[in-house]
């Protein structure tokens, strides 16, 4: 069983190094994808230069452009390699209890001619164990599937990232499958567990956060 330490070190994993935020690669995501605009407009799909161009505005220089960027990269590979069609989907945060909520999907699904999946990008560098990610797939079953009958038969998918310091130079794509996902009633009780915990992990994050002037935690970074 695990002790509030071991529950301490995993929170503080979650939510990444706190000197910068892959803030500026999560806001370039659906134009990644090539989701298209909601108004009904002929806009081209933004080329990788623009969108890496836009990436750079945002991003603070050194650390935090360097990695936002690399991602960014990555993640646009590989939805070229896919080549998958993209449609917006803003998920709503499963509320976990008063004033819990939490958020795994990406904001977007994606489809061929016969499947459709429903993902999550992980954009910190170190992947999440097999628990780690049964939650995260818990949590986005709860988000999507379980509220909306046209994605009962989705499948769930996480990308991850290569750690900089690795050779790979390709993201990994887990897929949820027939992996045994916690119900909604586990997943209440794990956060209910860890809240105190978490809540004292996140202000002393913040905290570091603000001495270095990065921007709002959460849970990628």
């Amino acid at each position: 069983m695990a002790t509030a330490a071991d529950k301490r070190r995993a929170l503080r994993g979650m939510l990444g190094d706190p000197r910068f935020s892959y803030g500026p690669a999560r806001e370039v995501e659906s134009a990644v994808f090539g989701v298209p605009p909601t108004l009904p407009l002929d806009v081209p799909k933004p080329s990788l230069d623009a969108i890496l161009a836009r990436v750079s505005r945002r991003a603070k220089a050194g650390k935090e452009r360097e990695s936002c960027l690399q991602v960014v990269k990555l993640l646009h590979g590989e939805a070229v390699e896919l080549n998958l069609c993209a449609t917006e989907e803003p998920f709503l945060p499963l509320q976990l209890g008063l004033g819990i909520s939490t958020s795994f999907c990406a904001g977007l699904i994606l489809s061929d001619q016969h499947r459709v999946w429903v993902p999550a990008t992980n954009y910190r560098r170190t992947p999440l164990g097999r628990e780690a990610l049964r939650f995260a797939f818990s949590v986005m079953h709860e988000q999507s599937r379980a509220l909306n009958d046209d994605l009962r038969a989705a499948e769930l998918s996480f990308v991850q990232f290569p750690h900089p310091k690795r050779s790979a130079r390709r993201c990994t794509i887990t897929v949820a499958g027939e992996m045994r996902l916690f119900s909604y009633d586990q997943l209440s009780e794990m956060v209910r567990e860890t809240y105190l915990i978490w809540d004292d992990v996140r202000q002393e994050h913040e905290e570091r956060r603000r001495a270095t002037g990065t921007d709002g935690a959460d849970w990628w970074g």
